[in-house]
This record gives C-alpha cells, sequence and structure tokens, in this order.
C-alpha cells in the first residue's frame, strides 16, 4: 500500500520541460531576445554588450525555471525582482572586483594559516578592509544611483553612466524573465516578446535607427508563435488521445519560416509598412523628433543620430592629433624658443614655497574622431583692447596678469593661463556658445592679458555636484558610438565606487599616470583602430596627446564632462628676467573637468608630469590616506580565526538550509495526493529507525504510529512531556490522513493535503529535537560505562 522511496516529482517536471519542443522554443526565444538587446546597445553609450547578454541569458532561465515549477505569479515576481537587484548591483554596479578581492583575501588568510599552522594572532586587516569596501562602494553606487532618479524628478536629468547601466541591465533582466515566465507559463509568444518590441521601437525613435533587428524580431516572433501555439496543440491532443502524424510538426515549421520570410521582406519593401514609418509614427505620438533628443534619453546614454558638424578655424580645429607634429623632431625644434611670459603678483601663487603649474592654453577640443580632435561650429566675435572677454571674477578663480612676448614666427594665437578676462589688443574670439571659448586669434606678439585660473580645493570641487549646464551636458558627455566597449567597460570598472565627478576624475588620472609609460618614440596609430583603445590596451606607452585622449574619453564614458585642451607648460623660470622662456619642447596637452559653478579645471594624467595640486591638499589625490576601518580601536583586526570559521560555517549552514527549506517545498507543491501520502509515509520510517523504533517493516500504517508513538515517549519522558505527546498527536494525525488518502483518494481535498504539509513541517523539528536528545544520553551512558570501568580497574589494581 505504501511505498517507502518515490521519485521526485521536481525531475518529472524537468523532463516534461526539456522535450525536443520545448527546447526549440527556449532556444527561439533566446534568439529573438539576443536580437532585440543587439539592436539597443548600437545606441546605448552607457551597458555594454556584454553585461547586457548576461542580463538576458540568466534572467529568461530564472523566469523559465519558476515557471516550469509552477510558482505561484507573485512569488515569482518577487523573486525576480530581488535577483535582478542583486544581480545589477554586482555586474553592473562594479562590485565583482570588490567581491574577488574579497574571495582572494579569504584564500590568502587560510594559505596563511594552513603553512604557519597558527589560528591565532593572524593579521586580518586585509579582509576586514575588502569586506568594508564591499558595503561601502554598495553604498556609493546606490547613492549615485538615488542621486540619478532625483535629477529625473527633478526635472534636471544628467548622464552617470554607473546608474544608466543599472538600469538597463535590470530592465533587461525582467523583459528576459517575463518573456521566459510567460512563454512556459501561459503559452503566449506573442504576450512574451511584446515588452521587448516596444522597447526596441522607443529606443530607435530616440536615436541611430537599426532596421535589421527589427526585421529580425518580428521574423523569429512569428516562428515563435506558430512553434508554442503547435506545441500547445499537440499536448491538448495526447492529453485527449487524438491521433496526428509525426511529420505535422516540421511541416508546420517550414510554412512557419517560409510566412515568416515573406511578411518580413513586404513589410521592408512596401512603403505603408516601413520601419521607417513606424518609427516616426511612434516618434508622433510621442510628440518630439528622434533629431531633437530628450534629456531622459540623454540621462539613459542613448545616443542620438549622427549629424555632420562643421568646423571653425580649419587650419585649427583639424581633427588630428594636435601635438603629433612634434614626435620625431629634432632637438632643434625642440629647444627653439617660442615665447617668454611674466607674471605680475606672482609670489601671490605660492603653494607651501611652491610655485603651482601654469599652463599657456591655446585652444580647447570637444570632438573625437577616434582618431584625433577637432572642434564643434563656432562663432566668431571680435574685441576692442582691454574689452571684457570673459567676466573679470568667478568663485573658485583668481585673477592674474601675465605680459606675452611671442616670437614672431608664432605669433597670432593667443596663450593664456585659464580663463581669458581681456587682453591689451585687438583680438577674435571663436565660441561654441556664449560660454564656451575654442580659441583667441591676434595680430600682434607682445600683449597683455588678464586671466582666471582655477584655485578651488578638494573639498569645494567634491561639493560641486553634477547639475551641468545644456550645453556642457550636450557636448562634453558624448562619447562616439564606434569607442570599443573595453574601453567603456574600463572607465565603468575604475569609477563606479567613486562617490563624486572629482574622484572619478582622480582615479581615471592615477591609473593613467602609474599603469602607462611616457614616451615620444612611439609608432603612428593603425588607421582602423581607436587612439584610446590603442593606447589603452596595445601600445601602453605615449606622449601627452595619448593620455589627455585616452583621459577625456574614460571620464565622459564614466559621467564626467572633459575636453581637451592644448598649449605649453610653464617652461623654465629665469630668475634674471623674472619671465618664463617656453620652448617647443613645452608643448603639451592636457585635459579640463567641469564642475558646476565652478567651471573648467585641468587635470594632468601625463606620467611625466607633475599632477596639478589643489590648495590646502597639495598630495591627497595622487596619495590616498588609508581608510578608517584598519585604525578602528574596535579589535576587528584582530578577530580569532575560531571565530571567522564559526561565521562562516553558520552562514554555510543557513544558506544550505534555506536551499533545502526550497527543494522541499517544490517536492510537495508538485505532488498530487497520493504521492504526498507516500513520501510522508517515507520521512516518518526514517525518523523512526534514527530514534531507533523496533519496526520489521510489515507493520501497518496504525501499527506502525503505535511503535513510533512509544519510542517518542520512552526518548521526551526525561526531557519533556509536552514535546512528546506534541509529537505523538502529530503523528497518528497523519498517518491517519495517509490511510485515508491510499484507500479513498477521493475524498482529498486542498485544505487536507496543505494541513498534512503544516503538521509535517512542525513535527520534523520534534523528531529532529529528539534525536539528538537520544543521541545524547547514548554518549553520556557511553561515556560513564567507559569512566566506570576504568574506576574499576584502577580499584582491582590497588587491591
Amino acid at each position: 500500500m505504501v511505498r517507502y522511496r518515490v521519485k521526485p516529482p521536481f525531475r518529472t517536471m524537468l523532463q516534461g520541460a526539456m522535450r525536443g519542443k520545448k527546447l526549440v522554443i527556449l532556444f527561439l526565444l533566446f534568439v529573438l531576445l539576443t536580437a532585440a538587446m543587439a539592436g539597443i546597445s548600437t545606441v546605448l553609450t552607457g551597458p555594454n554588450w556584454e553585461s547586457l547578454w548576461l542580463s538576458l541569458m540568466i534572467g529568461m532561465l530564472a523566469g523559465w525555471l519558476l515557471a516550469v515549477f509552477r510558482w505561484k505569479a507573485w512569488h515569482s515576481a518577487l523573486l525576480l525582482i530581488v535577483l535582478g537587484i542583486l544581480f545589477t548591483l554586482l555586474f553592473s554596479g562594479g562590485l565583482n572586483g570588490r567581491i574577488l578581492a574579497v574571495f582572494n583575501e579569504i584564500f590568502q588568510t587560510i594559505g596563511r594559516v594552513i603553512s604557519t599552522l597558527n589560528f591565532k594572532g593572524v593579521d586580518l586587516s586585509p579582509l576586514c578592509n575588502s569586506i568594508s569596501q564591499i558595503f561601502t562602494s554598495t553604498r556609493v553606487v546606490l547613492d549615485r544611483v538615488l542621486a540619478w532618479i532625483t535629477d529625473i524628478a527633478n526635472g534636471q536629468p544628467t548622464f552617470d553612466p554607473v546608474a544608466a547601466s543599472i538600469v538597463w541591465n535590470a530592465a533587461v533582466w525582467l523583459i528576459a524573465a517575463w518573456a521566459g515566465w510567460v512563454v512556459e507559463s501561459s503559452r503566449n509568444a506573442l504576450l512574451a516578446v511584446l515588452p521587448a518590441l516596444i522597447l526596441n521601437l522607443s529606443i530607435f525613435s530616440y536615436g541611430r535607427n537599426n532596421s535589421l533587428s527589427i526585421y529580425l524580431i518580428l521574423a523569429l516572433t512569428l516562428i515563435l508563435i506558430s512553434v508554442v501555439q503547435f506545441d500547445r496543440h499537440e499536448q491538448e491532443w495526447n492529453d485527449i488521445s487524438v491521433a496526428y502524424p509525426e511529420r505535422k510538426g516540421r511541416e508546420l515549421g517550414n510554412i512557419s519560416l517560409g510566412l515568416a520570410i515573406l511578411l518580413v521582406v513586404l513589410a521592408a519593401l512596401i512603403s505603408s509598412f516601413s520601419l521607417q514609418q513606424i518609427i516616426h509614427r511612434s516618434t508622433a505620438i510621442r510628440g518630439s523628433s528622434p533629431q531633437s533628443g530628450s534629456g531622459l534619453a540623454k540621462s539613459l546614454g542613448i545616443a542620438p543620430p549622427a549629424t555632420a558638424v562643421p568646423n571653425a578655424f580649419t587650419n585649427i580645429s583639424s581633427p588630428v592629433l594636435p601635438r603629433s607634429l612634434l614626435v620625431g623632431s629634432g632637438p632643434e625644434l625642440s629647444t627653439e624658443q617660442v615665447m617668454s611670459v611674466g607674471v605680475q603678483d606672482l609670489s601671490s601663487l605660492l603653494q607651501a614655497s611652491q610655485l603651482p603649474p601654469l599652463y599657456w592654453r591655446s585652444f580647447t577640443y570637444d570632438i573625437y574622431t577616434g582618431h584625433g580632435w577637432s572642434s564643434s561650429t563656432t562663432t566668431q566675435s571680435q574685441y576692442q583692447p582691454n574689452q571684457l572677454i570673459q567676466p573679470a571674477s568667478l568663485p573658485g578663480y583668481k585673477l592674474i596678469q601675465e605680459q606675452v612676448s611671442e616670437l614672431p614666427a608664432y605669433g597670432g594665437t593667443i596663450y593664456a593661463a585659464g580663463e581669458t578676462v581681456s587682453l591689451s589688443v585687438a583680438s577674435t574670439a571663436a565660441w561654441r556658445s556664449s560660454n564656451d571659448l575654442f580659441g583667441i586669434l591676434s595680430l600682434g606678439n607682445v600683449y597683455t592679458v588678464q586671466s582666471l585660473i582655477p584655485v578651488a580645493d578638494e573639498t569645494s570641487l567634491r561639493n560641486a555636484g553634477q547639475a551641468y549646464p545644456n550645453w556642457v551636458a550636450q557636448r562634453y558627455l558624448t562619447v562616439p558610438a564606434e569607442v570599443p566597449t573595453r574601453v567603456r567597460d574600463l572607465a565603468i570598472q575604475l569609477t563606479a565606487t567613486e562617490a563624486t565627478p572629482y574622484d572619478r576624475a582622480i582615479a581615471i588620472e592615477d591609473y593613467l599616470r602609474t599603469t602607462y609609460s611616457y614616451t615620444l618614440d612611439v609608432p603612428y596609430p593603425p588607421a582602423n583602430q581607436d587612439l584610446v583603445d590603442y593606447f589603452l590596451f596595445n601600445l601602453h606607452k605615449g606622449y601627452c596627446d595619448y593620455y589627455a585622449s585616452a583621459m577625456v574619453i574614460l571620464a565622459r564614458a564614466a559621467g564626467v564632462p572633459s575636453r581637451l585642451a592644448i598649449g605649453y607648460t610653464s617652461g623654465t623660470y629665469n630668475l634674471k628676467t623674472n619671465r618664463f622662456v617656453v620652448t617647443q619642447a613645452d608643448a603639451h596637452s592636457w585635459v579640463e573637468v567641469y564642475f558646476p559653478n565652478i567651471g573648467w579645471v585641468p587635470f594632468e594624467p601625463t606620467a611625466s608630469f607633475s599632477p596639478f595640486n589643489r590648495l590646502g591638499q597639495a598630495t591627497q589625490g595622487a596619495t590616498p590616506t588609508p581608510t578608517p576601518v584598519a585604525k578602528t580601536a574596535t579589535g576587528i583586526n584582530q578577530i580569532n580565526i575560531g571565530k571567522l570559521i564559526g561565521y562562516s560555517i553558520l552562514t554555510i549552514i543557513v544558506v544550505l538550509g534555506s536551499l533545502w527549506a526550497l527543494y522541499d517545498a517544490l517536492i510537495f507543491k508538485r505532488s498530487n495526493p497520493q504521492q504526498v501520502a507516500r513520501e510522508l509515509y517515507r520521512r516518518l520510517t526514517h525518523y523512526a529507525l534514527h530514534l531507533g523504533t523496533p519496526v520489521q517493516g510489515c507493520e501497518t500504517p496504525y501499527e506502525f504510529g503505535n511503535l513510533l508513538s512509544q519510542r517518542i515517549t520512552q526518548i521526551a519522558m526525561p526531557v519533556s512531556t509536552a514535546t512528546g505527546l506534541a509529537a505523538n498527536m502529530a503523528v497518528h494525525s497523519i498517518l491517519h490522513q495517509i490511510v485515508r488518502l491510499s484507500y479513498r483518494p477521493v475524498e482529498a481535498e486542498a485544505d487536507v493535503i496543505s494541513g498534512m504539509i503544516s503538521q509535517w513541517q512542525g513535527l520534523r523539528w520534534r523528531l529532529r529535537l529528539l534525536w539528538l536528545v537520544k543521541t545524547w544520553f547514548a554518549v553520556r551512558y557511553t561515556i560513564s560505562v567507559a569512566i566506570g570501568i576504568k574506576s574499576g580497574r584502577r580499584s582491582a589494581g590497588s587491591v
């Protein structure tokens, strides 16, 4: 009547789910979603294809498996949302490296313990610091996402690549999980892929159009619908024993494939069904043009359609490396003097008895072409001598005055430290916008210039925020779509856990200064490879143009507005003339980062040049102070290794217990009443044997229940009579229901089954407690007997 071993129900479910047509459906769905995400990734500047694909694959499988086990819809939704949040934070939030560092420290700690066999006094400060960094980094990432959402809610959307990446990966996860769950639970292919299709059309109406992915999605959707519907009907035919030819599935597949190809070709050729009309219709409904680009689209990293940008000052703003002509120049050119500069009241600029670096800037560039730099369209403005070009005072700046004497061969370009305020000669300025200066030209070789140099300290720069003006966000956060994904990945890796734009800029600056070597002996970049990508991953060395270009692109990919500036470094200071002598060898390119309410602040990523000092905190940017965790007096660094092992074992037990509870719930959830009865009877006999119940295997259920009750009473009597009484009542109640279901299965009701399972869950922990009591008494008895025997031997020996 009762079988002691049954096949777990979830195996049967998996076998049914792994049928041929099920696998075909899952494969088609995966290819369809992959095509959808590939189309989306072509218009995004935030997340990369690899992370989106990983979110897609794992999310789809998670949703499909939950549908296979037939979880309730709201249970599945809750679990998928939690898993999606954890996954996106781990892989899109830049925390995977931190977690790997923790595991690395754990393995190294274990290795030190094994090699020294010393469990006490182990220095756990590296491990504790790694764990602390995970929590700190997680808080930073969440703060960035919250700030990004707050800006959007306040109508001032900003682009944060980490926040955008998390949002996109979470969206892809949910869309893929929805598709996997719906296609298995509801057998509705169109409903499953509808969110992915809508997302594609919405994205393409904002950004560059990629019709190939849309056509592929439409074709796969038609094929998927036909396969899912046939699988559904096939199961219905099998359930009611309707005969059908085996070739029916193959014939249906051929017809579906042909119709899908025909319909997609017609959609591409007939203008009334063209993709462009669909996109324009969705754009009209949304109320904006694809060319305009909304703030929300930019905050999500959706690249607008490419437009041709004319250049002004053609000879100066041509798309090349600004200093490429200096590579390979002879010593006669490198030592040739260009100009001399005298600075009025130079002593007022001293910082800790040292003069900060003064860079004589000529032009700035905003457009990266993949092989060089150029400028956006500019408008020219004429200025009379001593006429104000920009305001004479700005917060975080100091006004200085320079007297510049250029050699005739190099005249015509105005050089100034920082932002030019006024000139003593007539000049022509080129502006990209009303407050975005490209450069200034003049006919004079000798002039006096007043300019503003940034003197904001680190605290002010960290507190500047991210409320960038529109002209900054539109122009200086742009990364060409052609820039390889690994460049964007590096930017996220370096800055994901940095709280402020200033810290992100410093992280990139430090990385470039410490990772790549400075040299002028470099080959020209390959024509078919991106300049920054070539420098970062192939060349690993270069001169200022390479460093500056790399930092600008990495900073923009990290959501930090930046531009490339060219000119000359300070040069050599002549004590006799009190002037800076500038030669061709001082030609230089550097980076300027924009901070709200402050403006453009220079950064120096080139390894052979000193970094810019920030007033009051000159060296903290290059040499971070140790984290407070290592200095606390709480004793966390001297935790006993036994406690650490104990905590680890406890964590493992909790995790395994949770997994076992989930496994147990799945078994009962997908079992019919008779299977539940057999499984519970098997488990009761299992616990009875562990408790030492004298069963022979031929007892009836009621006889077995009486034997088990007697054994429970015997074990519980010295400890807790109430526990034994409650256990006996549950045993007899469960056995009564087992007998009833075995002989009268038609009387099985849902509340009866749930009641049996609930009673078993309460009985199980009591039986485990009784087993522990039995084991304790057995061990104590064994020890007492051993002690008695030993004492008896001693007594006999003494006699």
